[in-house]
């Protein structure tokens, strides 16, 4: 998980370099900006407030069709060191935002960034996993491409992998 999400953050800017933009150029083409920044936070709380709101939605509907599975992850969650879990709240929302909705989004578009993401998470082989990975990229692409600011969305990625992994740890989530 370390390598890929250190990958993942380091190689939009290498691209970037190779399209001849300064490390500056690069950072705001990424959406990085540090203007009003507890705004932004606020910002991604919101938004990780809204992806609960769909994501309850389609649990209820997977549940309906015979697909939800959410035990894979808690299985998954629940096998991984302490050290692991904290890589997914904090390097992993930075890393993945960071590829995913600040550069591959405006290369390819929402949808299709969208759909690479949750192909990442097939690795849980749980189809509550990929779809909420989609639903949930949909939705930070749109505020990303609306707002061009990145920070609202790595919170609200990171909160969302906190809330996920504490509901299972806790025993509330995913049995």
């Amino acid at each position: 998980m370390i390598p890929l999400s250190l990958l993942l953050f380091f190689a939009p800017f290498v691209l970037l370099a190779l399209e001849s933009k300064t490390l500056k150029q690069s950072i705001s083409f990424l959406g990085f900006n540090s203007r009003k920044p507890f705004t932004q936070i606020g910002s991604g709380l919101l938004l990780v407030g809204f992806c609960i709101v769909i994501l309850i939605f389609e649990g209820v509907v997977l549940n309906a069709l015979g697909f939800l599975d959410t035990n894979k992850i808690a299985e998954f969650i629940t096998s991984q060191p302490a050290w692991l879990l904290a890589a997914a709240i904090i390097a992993a929302p930075v890393a993945e935002e960071t590829f995913f909705r600040g550069y591959l989004q405006k290369k390819t578009g929402v949808v299709l960034s969208s759909m690479v993401f949750a192909a990442l998470h097939f690795g849980y082989g749980s189809v509550t996993e990929v779809v909420a990975a989609f639903s949930v990229s949909i939705v930070l692409g749109w505020w990303v491409r609306k707002n061009k600011l990145l920070l609202p969305a790595i919170v609200a990625h990171a909160a969302y992998n906190a809330l996920s992994i504490a509901l299972v740890l806790s025993g509330i989530a995913g049995a």
